[in-house]
């Protein structure tokens, strides 16, 4: 019995190890550029914010409060040619499990983050003066007008799942617009 126990692991083991290896070094899935909604309150005039809902972790907020709390994961921030910016630790709210609010210069980024699925995304973002632009990474879970969405302007996952906004090629990072 102990040596069928053997044989199986030898076997089993090395194919464990090549599929684990598989999925962590996989390059990110690319996505379309995500702009803002095409109507929305007006977010700051010194720049436009990004919110991005990636996918949740949950776990207790601090030895103290153990209850478990559905919270956003990080992310990062890059320009449009891939140089890493920021990264966001995507906490917000009372108990943090709002997204961050990013205040960004306006321009074209990449945002790279996880999605629901353990899938890592990189998703080109436009970012305009006075506008929101949010990208839906939590399979739904944050609404925020997605339910509004035109099928021709969404951006969407190989699933189906809508991410964003479709970014209007003629628009001006510089400019908001109502």
């Amino acid at each position: 019995m102990k040596s069928i126990l053997k044989v199986c692991f030898a076997v089993a083991a090395p194919v464990l190890v090549s599929l684990s290896g598989c999925a962590s070094g996989r390059e990110p899935l690319m996505l379309g550029e995500v702009g803002p909604a095409a109507v929305v309150p007006p977010a700051s005039p010194q720049g436009g914010t990004l919110r991005v809902y990636s996918a949740f972790e949950t776990g207790p907020l601090s030895p103290s409060v153990p209850e478990n709390i559905n919270q956003h994961t990080q992310y990062t921030i890059s320009t449009e040619g891939g140089e890493p910016l920021r990264t966001v630790a995507n906490r917000a709210g009372p108990w943090g499990e709002e997204p961050e609010s990013v205040l960004l210069p306006p321009g074209h980024y990449q945002v790279e983050a996880l999605a629901n699925g353990n899938r890592y995304v990189k998703v080109p973002v436009l970012i305009v003066t006075g506008r929101i632009t949010s990208v839906h990474l939590d399979n739904g879970a944050s609404r925020d007008g997605l339910d509004a969405v035109n099928p021709a302007d969404a951006v969407r996952l190989p699933g189906g799942q809508v991410v964003g906004w479709r970014a209007e090629p003629a628009a001006s990072p510089g400019a908001g617009r109502n």
